[in-house]
C-alpha cells in the first residue's frame, strides 16, 4: 500500500483517536457525556480519517467493502438465530430498548473498529512492516480484545478473541464489507 505523507498522517490520528477512545471517554464522560458516546464518537473519527487516508493514498483499496457486506449480513443475522434455537429459548432484553441514536452510533463503531482493525492494523503490519500475516492477525485479534476489556472485563476475552478470528477469515476471504457486515 503506497501513501503520501498526508495519507501517512492521517491514518497515524486516525488509529491513535480509536486507541485514546477509552481515555477520552473517561475524560469527558463526567461532564455531561456518556463514555460510550465518546468513545464511539473517537472511534468514527478515527476511522473517517483512515477512510479518507486510504481514498488520498490508494481509492481502489476500498473497492473491497461492499461485496462481503453482502455476503455477511445474512451470515452475521443468521448465526444468533441459530445459537438461540439450539439453546431452545429466545434472549430476553432486561433494560429499556436503547435510543435509535445509540443504535446508530453502535453500528458506526462497530463498523469503524472494523474498519481499523481488520484492515488498517492488519494491512500496515502484514504489508509495510513485512511482518507475517499471523502477527498481524495475533496483534488485531489481541489488539481488539484488550480494548474491550474496560467495558466487559476479562471474562469477554473469549467472545471478543473467537470474534476477532472469525471477521479476521471473513475479511481476508471476502473483503474488509464482509468483517463489518457480520
Amino acid at each position: 500500500m503506497e501513501h503520501t505523507v498526508a495519507a501517512s498522517i492521517l491514518i497515524s490520528a486516525g488509529i491513535g483517536a480509536h486507541l485514546a477512545a477509552p481515555l477520552f471517554a473517561w475524560i469527558v464522560a463526567g461532564k455531561g457525556k456518556t463514555a460510550e458516546t465518546v468513545y464511539d464518537l473517537s472511534t468514527i473519527a478515527g476511522a473517517t480519517a483512515c477512510v479518507i487516508a486510504l481514498l488520498l493514498g490508494n481509492g481502489s483499496a476500498v473497492k473491497g467493502l461492499f461485496p462481503g457486506i453482502v455476503i455477511a449480513l445474512p451470515v452475521g443475522a443468521i448465526i444468533p438465530v441459530v445459537l438461540w434455537l439450539s439453546y431452545a429459548k429466545l434472549p430476553q432484553i432486561r433494560r429499556p430498548p436503547p435510543a435509535p441514536t445509540r443504535i446508530i452510533l453502535l453500528i458506526l463503531c462497530a463498523a469503524a473498529e472494523e474498519l481499523i482493525w481488520r484492515f488498517m492494523i492488519l494491512h500496515l503490519i502484514y504489508s509495510s512492516l513485512n511482518a507475517h500475516f499471523l502477527i498481524g492477525a495475533s496483534v488485531s485479534v489481541i489488539g481488539f480484545s484488550i480494548m474491550h476489556f474496560g467495558i466487559h472485563g476479562l471474562r469477554s476475552a473469549p467472545y471478543f478473541t473467537l470474534f476477532g478470528i472469525v471477521t479476521i477469515f471473513f475479511s481476508t476471504t471476502l473483503g474488509i464489507g464482509a468483517a463489518i457486515g457480520f
